[in-house]
């Protein structure tokens, strides 16, 4: 096969990757995500107003590298923000082509063969729904997302190896993690410790065995420091109850990854997939309970669109269950891709086994998307190898698999709580919302709420509790409202917990007795509002 094919590969499944999360522009030049606007605001005070500004412990590295981009270019960080991400997600497709070339080299594959399953991959990582929600807008995690293949990669090739030049770039990833993201850092810290069990399973000498002791006792000292120290510096903590108020749950799962680990390693065939397949099947069958009553209490129940994208996962699931037993016994890059699956499954069923609040909603939401990668390379991997052998199945299994993932995308662009499109924020809402917050504070629901004091700091408050209480049958708010024609139809959004939609006639009435003070038209239409009489603070 020439090789001429696989630079070629590299550029299709980047543009095409770029190109979906680029699609969020097609909507709005604005952050498709509400901590986007929250970014703009701290990159364009990188003058030295940043230091004044309430940081959170992991949002550094992200504002100074969006802050540098916005100097580099000339263009504010609040247009430059969803562009950027494009790119940086886009280019996240890498580390599965990187991945599957390793596991290629290990099972001996044809060259034709290895590069099949890098097609199959890296443009299902492309356009995958779940994948492209989290990669295709504006926060940290889609930067950690893209280093964390290149970690695994580092950690096991360090260990492997023996040579600096991995074991440098370890380093150096190992210490961007935590100030990069809190949650990706616990992934990062549990796909090492996945890694180092696998090399001191395999030790047979004290140097094999200090080496790994070293790296993951390192990692987890710089991890757990950092935040301490973080802390003390003033510096914000998110999730900060996730550790601090469960660690004998944490430690437990971090013991069950381990011994996990190494019963992967020695067990039979039919244990591992009945396992792998029964422990994540059953994430699918909790999406499914969700749909009539919350899993978590208080949050959302699964809108029926959203719980039929979730079921074409079921496809690269039932894939990486069935082959992941084969992927075990190689040698090679083949642990760096099984660490990268089994870390976030740890920390997925930590979540569900600890507490069904509505933060470990969230950290289960977040932390499945870290498996994709693995999921899709693994699955990528067993489709081809099956069409090597029995071509018309293996044939089938692949065009099922292109389909489910090209069926899935639409789960990127679309509100989880109400199932409606776009969920990003429009220029004309944006110019909404700057009015509203000219006056200091307003009312609205979580979306619109949000953006006022994210981008204008801590000058500007937004309200939700007004509104929540006015869309469950109580009255208006009694001060500056922003609220929209959408409520009657989709309903308002109250993110993690379930929307309030208000009866048409009810918002026509608030509408028509209060003080229109600025109104947008269209598909956002939106109006924002002083009620009659005095107004007060929200």
């Amino acid at each position: 096969m020439s090789r001429r094919r696989w630079p070629l590969l590299v550029v299709a499944a980047v543009s095409v990757g770029l190109a979906a999360r680029a699609a969020f522009l097609y909507w709005s030049p604005l952050p498709a995500t509400l901590d986007g606007f929250r970014y703009a605001r701290l990159a364009a005070g990188l003058d030295g107003s940043l230091l004044a500004s309430a940081v959170q412990s992991d949002e550094l590295v992200w504002t100074l590298l969006l802050g540098a981009a916005a100097d580099v270019t000339g263009v504010r960080p609040l247009y430059l923000a969803q562009p950027l991400v494009a790119c940086i997600g886009g280019a996240s497709v890498l580390g599965g082509l990187v991945l599957v070339r390793g596991v290629g080299r290990a099972a001996d594959w044809p060259a034709r063969r290895t590069f099949h399953a890098s097609v199959l991959a890296g443009l299902g990582l492309a356009v995958s729904g779940m994948y492209l929600r989290r990669t295709g807008v504006p926060d940290e995690e889609a930067l950690a997302l893209l280093l964390l293949p290149l970690f695994a990669l580092a950690a096991h090739r360090a260990l492997a190896s023996n040579r600096r030049a991995w074991a440098g770039l370890f380093g150096l990833l190992a210490l961007v993690y935590p100030p990069l993201h809190n949650m990706s850092s616990l992934v990062a810290a549990f796909t090492l410790t996945a890694v180092v069990v696998v090399h001191l399973a395999q030790a047979e000498s004290r140097r094999e065995v200090l080496a790994p002791t070293v790296a993951v006792a390192g990692f987890w000292s710089y991890f757990f420091g950092y935040y301490t120290a973080a802390e003390r510096v003033g510096l914000e903590l998110t999730y900060s109850g996730l550790l601090g108020d469960h660690l004998g749950a944490f430690f437990a799962w971090l013991v069950v990854l381990a011994v996990g680990t190494v019963w992967l390693y020695t067990t039979t065939d039919r244990a591992v997939r009945t396992t792998l397949g029964v422990g994540v099947g059953i994430w699918f069958l909790a999406a499914g309970a969700n749909l009539v009553a919350p899993v978590f209490p208080g949050t959302i129940e699964t809108p029926p669109l959203i719980l039929g994208l979730a079921l074409l996962y079921v496809v690269p699931v039932a894939l990486f269950a069935w082959g992941l037993p084969s992927v075990r016994r190689l040698g090679g890059d083949a642990p760096a891709t099984v660490a990268l699956l089994l870390a976030p499954v740890a920390l997925v069923w930590f979540t569900l086994a600890t507490s069904l609040t509505p933060e470990f909603f969230g950290t289960a939401m977040r932390v499945q998307v870290h498996a994709h990668v693995a999921t899709f390379v693994l699955a990528a991997v067993v489709a081809v190898a099956i069409a090597a052998d029995r071509p018309v199945a293996g044939r089938t299994l692949v065009a099922v698999l292109v389909v489910a993932t090209l069926l899935s995308a639409p789960f990127a662009f679309v509100h989880i709580d109400t199932a409606t499109a776009p969920r990003t924020v429009h220029a004309s809402e944006f110019d909404a919302v700057s009015v509203a917050a000219s006056s200091g504070g307003y009312a609205s629901d979580h979306r619109l709420s949000r953006v006022g004091p994210l981008y204008y700091g801590g000058n500007v408050s937004g309200a939700v509790g007004p509104t929540r209480a006015w869309l469950a049958g109580g009255d208006p708010p009694d001060c500056l409202t922003l609220a929209q024609r959408s409520w009657t139809v989709e309903g308002a959004h109250f993110y993690p917990t379930p929307p309030l939609r208000l009866p048409p006639d009810r918002f026509d009435r608030w509408h028509e007795r209060g003080n229109l003070v600025y109104s947008t038209g269209g598909t956002t239409e939106t109006y924002l509002v002083v009620p009659p009489g005095e107004s007060e603070t929200c």
